[in-house]
């Protein structure tokens, strides 16, 4: 009994921290298959690795940039999930040896970035369209008005 109340209460102890998981699931499969295959993971985050999921995007079949395992295609998903870094470790070791999950990834997500995030870069501003400079030469009217008064004291002179 006082077994089973220590390791209840270590399982209470243990932070659980925020995790995000990007996959890609083979291509080979149909579209039923991959969403099986991603019950799956989300069974092993939630059974192996006690985790629970907060997020999860939809498989997208994507043409990858390169080949990988002479695979051009795969889908593609995403899930956000907390868990404690020592069930994060079995859930490695269990997707580690899956045939049909070509790659994944696993991150730690920082609270304090999410929170404190900032933009880049500001973003663009459409810029004003550039009137075309009209340019007025005074010079030439002061001229044309001089050269129209010498005329005038010729012609009356």
């Amino acid at each position: 009994m006082e077994e089973s109340e220590t390791k209840t209460e270590e399982i209470i102890m243990e932070k659980k921290a925020p995790y995000e998981m990007g996959f890609l699931v083979n291509g080979k499969l149909t579209q039923e298959q991959a969403e099986d295959y991603t019950n799956q993971i989300r069974s092993a985050i939630q059974d192996d690795a006690r985790g629970i999921i907060t997020e999860e995007s939809q498989l997208h079949k994507r043409k990858l940039a390169y080949p990988i395992n002479k695979e051009r295609n795969a889908y593609f998903g995403t899930m956000k999930f907390d868990t404690a870094k020592t069930d994060l470790q079995k859930l490695n070791e269990k997707l580690k040896f899956e045939q049909n999950l070509v790659r994944y990834l696993i991150l730690l997500i920082d609270p304090k970035k999410l929170s404190d995030a900032k933009p880049r870069r500001k973003p663009r501003t459409a810029a004003a369209p550039i009137a075309p400079k009209t340019e007025k030469k005074p010079s030439e009217e002061i001229k044309i008005k001089e050269l129209e008064k010498k005329l005038e004291e010729i012609i009356e002179g």
